[in-house]
């Protein structure tokens, strides 16, 4: 498969955001600061609000009755976090702050107000929580078939999309191995062993939190063909 150059791939995958964004900006509330490892959302809460996250690293999790963790994804500034509460305000999820974050609360009722009254917005939230079905589905295929070396080359993948600038190969990402174990169902030693062999490869180096991306083609090349990230119509804005 020919796959565009880093630039064009990057583009792709950051488009639809920026009127969303202005838009929700200007219905928000004054920030919220949240510290490291506190709790915005507990499993449970029927929270009245929404939150665009406006600095920071968020990240949506469930915990099991025996302390297990599976984390769903990670947030990143100019995203709108948990956008599927805007039709079901019961969480079934935790939203914790992986760094010092500071989100900007949105009234459900002022959001569903503006979106029944504006038609041009309310098409492109519903395309965002089409969005968001697709990755529900990818995520399954992800944990359900996808090999060690795939599912950390999807994770590398959406994570270059989301905060990489396509001018540069390395980014900061706040992620230890015991969190993207428990994003990929592997443990702590598997991700460091998938890790090490696509170094070997000459595909990434990850340093304590930085990621530099030292050849994204064999990155693209694990990943599933279907899957949003490789850009085409279907945005991975809040991936």
């Amino acid at each position: 498969m020919k796959l565009k150059n880093k630039a064009d791939t990057l583009h792709a995958n950051r488009t639809v955001t920026d009127d969303i964004t202005g838009k929700l900006a200007s219905m928000a509330r004054s920030g919220i600061k949240l510290r490291t490892r506190a709790t915005l959302v507990h499993a449970g809460d029927r929270p009245s609000d929404l939150y665009l996250l406006k600095s920071g690293w968020l990240f949506r999790y469930q915990l099991l009755a025996d302390g297990r963790r599976q984390i769903f994804c990670f947030f990143t500034p100019g995203e709108l976090v948990a956008p599927t509460l805007i039709f079901s305000p019961i969480c079934h999820y935790s939203i914790g702050a992986l760094t010092t974050a500071e989100v900007l609360p949105i009234d459900r009722a002022k959001l569903l107000d503006a979106m029944a009254r504006d038609a041009n917005f309310r098409d492109m939230m519903y395309a965002q929580l089409t969005v968001r079905s697709r990755f529900t589905d990818e995520r399954m295929i992800e944990l359900g078939r996808l090999t060690a070396l795939e599912r950390m080359c999807v994770l590398i993948a959406r994570l270059a999309a989301k905060v990489m600038a396509p001018s540069d190969d390395r980014f900061e990402v706040p992620l230890t191995r015991e969190l993207v174990s428990d994003a990929l169902g592997l443990t702590p030693v598997h991700v460091s062993r998938t890790l090490k062999v696509l170094e070997q490869e000459g595909a990434v180096r990850w340093r304590r939190t930085v990621l530099e991306i030292v050849d994204l083609q064999k990155i693209y090349a694990n990943v599933p063909r279907n899957f949003a990230v490789h850009g085409g119509d279907q945005p991975t804005a809040l991936i």
